[in-house]
C-alpha cells in the first residue's frame, strides 16, 4: 500500500494541473472573445523577412507623405536628385528622403493576417499617416499604423493599386494582411517640414566680400606724387650748385 504522504502528493499534483489547464482555457476562451485581436500567420511561412513593397529603391520616382493635414509631395529629376514639388516647390534634402526610402524598400520584421474587423486594433482603421508611390508605372500606398505591443515596431498595411493578375497571394475575403516594420519608418515620417528642404551651400548663403577698386590706386597715385616731390627737391639742389660756383 502507498503511504499516507505519497497519496497526498499525488493528489496535490492532479489539483495543480487542473488549475494550469483552467488558466490556460480561460485564456483562450477570452482571446476569442474579441478580447485580444485574432492573429494568424500569412501564408507562405508567415513570410519572414517579406518587403513591403516588389520594388527596389531606384525604382521610386514620385512619392506623396500625408500626415495630420499636411502633404509633402517629392519627385525624382533626371540627375538622380529629388525635388519637392508641395507644399515648396525646391531641392529636396537627398538624405532624408533616402532614409525613408531604404525603409520602405528593406525587409519586414514579420507579416500577418488578420480580421479586417480588427484592423482599428493595429491603428489602421483610420490611419493617421499615408504614403502614396510611383514605382515602374505602378502606384502604391502604404498605411501606417500603430506601434506593437514592444512599442519599437509599427503595423503597416500596402495597398498595390495596380496588381499584377499573376500574383495570387492576396488576403482572403474578411482578412487583411498587414506588416510588422522596424521603428526606423516612423522616425523616417515624423521628420519635420523643414528636415526635407535641402540647406543652402555656403556659397548661396553669402558672397564673398568685394575689396573696393580704388584702394590700391590710391596708394599708388601717392607713392608717385611722393616721388614727384623728391624729384623736384633734387632738381632744386642741382641748380643751387651751379650758383655758389659763380659766386665763387
Amino acid at each position: 500500500m502507498l503511504k499516507r504522504s505519497t497519496v497526498l502528493l499525488v493528489i496535490g499534483a492532479i489539483a495543480l494541473g487542473g488549475g494550469v489547464l483552467f488558466f490556460e482555457r480561460q485564456q483562450t476562451d477570452n482571446r476569442q472573445s474579441g478580447l485580444e485581436p485574432t492573429v494568424t500567420a500569412a501564408p507562405n511561412s508567415a513570410a519572414e523577412g517579406e518587403p513591403l513593397l516588389p520594388v527596389a529603391e531606384q525604382d521610386i520616382t514620385q512619392l506623396t507623405l500625408k500626415r495630420s493635414g499636411e502633404t509633402l509631395s517629392f519627385r525624382k529629376n533626371e540627375d538622380g536628385t529629388w525635388q519637392m514639388t508641395e507644399p515648396n516647390n525646391t531641392l529636396a534634402e537627398s538624405g532624408a528622403v533616402a532614409f525613408l526610402l531604404s525603409q520602405l524598400t528593406s525587409p519586414t520584421v514579420k507579416t500577418l493576417q488578420v480580421d479586417t474587423a480588427n484592423l482599428a486594433d493595429f491603428g489602421l482603421a483610420e490611419p493617421q499617416i499615408t504614403i502614396d508611390l510611383v514605382a515602374q508605372s505602378k502606384t502604391y500606398q502604404l498605411d501606417i499604423g500603430g506601434p506593437d505591443f514592444t512599442g519599437d515596431q509599427l503595423y503597416v498595411q500596402s495597398l498595390e493599386n495596380s496588381t499584377d493578375p499573376q500574383e495570387s497571394d492576396a488576403a482572403p475575403v474578411n482578412q487583411a494582411k498587414i506588416y510588422v516594420v522596424s521603428g526606423g519608418l516612423g522616425n523616417a515620417v515624423e521628420r519635420r517640414t523643414s528636415g526635407w528642404i535641402a540647406a543652402e551651400t555656403p556659397a548661396e548663403a553669402a558672397p564673398a566680400a568685394e575689396t573696393p577698386a580704388d584702394s590700391t590706386p590710391s596708394e599708388g597715385t601717392a607713392s608717385e606724387g611722393t616721388a614727384s616731390e623728391g624729384t623736384a627737391s633734387e632738381g632744386t639742389a642741382s641748380e643751387a650748385i651751379p650758383t655758389d660756383g659763380t659766386a665763387n
